[in-house]
C-alpha cells in the first residue's frame, strides 16, 4: 500500500514543471517530506 502510494505522489510530483527545476537533492528531500507528513497523519 504505501509503495502503491509512494508511486502516486511521485506520479503527481513529476507531471508539475515546479519538481523539473529541483535538482537531485531536493527532489528526494521533497519525496521524504511529504512521506513524513503522510506517516505522521497516519499515526496521529
Amino acid at each position: 500500500m504505501k509503495a502503491e502510494r509512494l508511486r502516486e505522489i511521485v506520479r503527481a510530483l513529476m507531471s508539475s514543471r515546479f519538481y523539473f527545476d529541483l535538482d537531485i537533492r531536493e527532489r528526494h528531500g521533497l519525496v521524504v517530506h511529504v512521506l513524513r507528513m503522510m506517516e505522521a497523519r497516519r499515526a496521529s
